[in-house]
Parts: C-alpha cells; structure tokens; sequence
C-alpha cells in the first residue's frame, strides 16, 4: 500500500504509487476496512490495534453505535401503539393527552365515545374503557421509561459493558412489551 503524508498526518492511502506517496507494508484492503487501526508513530506506519488508545476508542464507538440503536428502537416502540380490545390505538404523547382530557371532561353516564384507531378506524368506548386504555399508555411508558424501565437498563448495560464484544451481545428489544 502507499500513502501519502502532510505534515505527519496520513492524507491518502492507495493501492497505487503516486508522486510523493510512500509505500508501506500494509495491505490496502485490510487498511481500506479499518483504516484507524493504523497509524504513523514516530514515522513508522503502524498497526495500532493493540493499544489501549485504540481499544477504548473502539469500545466508545461500539457504544455510541448501541445507544443509537437503543434509542432507535425504543422510539419506534413508543410510536407503534397498543392494542386494547383487538384494536391498535395510539400511543405517543399526544394521545396520552387526548386520553386524559377525555377521561377528565366527559361525564360519567356517557354511553360511548368514538375513539380513533391507528388505522383511523372509529371505535365506540366507554369512558371507563377510556380509563383502560390510558392505564395501558401509562404502562407503556413506564416499562420504557420508568426507573427500572428497559430504555434504563439497556443504557446501563451498554455503560457496564468492559468490551466490543460485550456491547455487541447485549440485544436490544421493546418489543416484548
């Protein structure tokens, strides 16, 4: 492989010599998939990964990349609904809201209510299936969100996790809820 370097930093790697380039013993195609894990030390091209520089660097770009996913999909789960009497409803905080405002104005001897679906279906509910409904909105939430919720746990494994490997193995899933 052949790089160039200005002002001892690597501007360019390529499996072609070009004016000025120096050639290394680096293979471009392994460098080409990882190229951070060389560097010029002390003006020698150098096969970093074995530093501890190197190895935290990849652990935090593992867990950056897994909290990303863990947000990812926690949101999805907060936006994919609830199903309440075979029925999908809502489940972001707009409809939490539209839940307990019904609940709190409408009066008691109301027959039902037309309530939409995700799939804008109209579905007649009492006001106590209303209450039903946002207890399962409110239980969403707080299994994702609460104390011990899985958006808390699955954080608190990937900041416990000592390795790449470890970051990689932890799944994240909300959809068991």
């Amino acid at each position: 492989m052949y790089i160039t370097i200005d002002d001892g930093k690597i501007t360019s790697a390529s499996s072609f010599e070009y004016e000025g380039s120096v050639e290394v013993p680096v293979d471009f195609f392994e460098y080409e998939k990882n190229p951070d894990k060389y560097a010029l030390v002390d003006g020698v091209f150098t096969d970093i990964s074995d530093t501890t520089e190197y190895q935290n660097a990849q652990l935090q770009k593992a867990k950056d990349l897994k909290i990303f996913e863990n947000f990812q999909k926690r949101d999805e789960r907060l936006r994919a609904g609830v199903e309440y009497k075979g029925v999908r409803f809502d489940s972001d905080t707009d409809s939490k809201v539209n839940i307990m405002g019904a609940v709190s104005l409408l009066p008691d001897d109301i027959g039902t209510i037309g309530w939409n679906s995700m799939d804008n279906i109209t579905v007649q509910l009492t006001k106590q299936e209303l209450i039903e409904l946002g207890a399962l909105l409110v239980t969403l939430t707080s299994n994702i969100w609460g104390e011990d919720g899985l958006n808390v746990q699955y954080l608190n494994a990937i900041d416990d996790a000592q390795t790449v490997d470890e970051v990689n193995a932890i799944q994240i899933d909300y959809n068991q809820l």
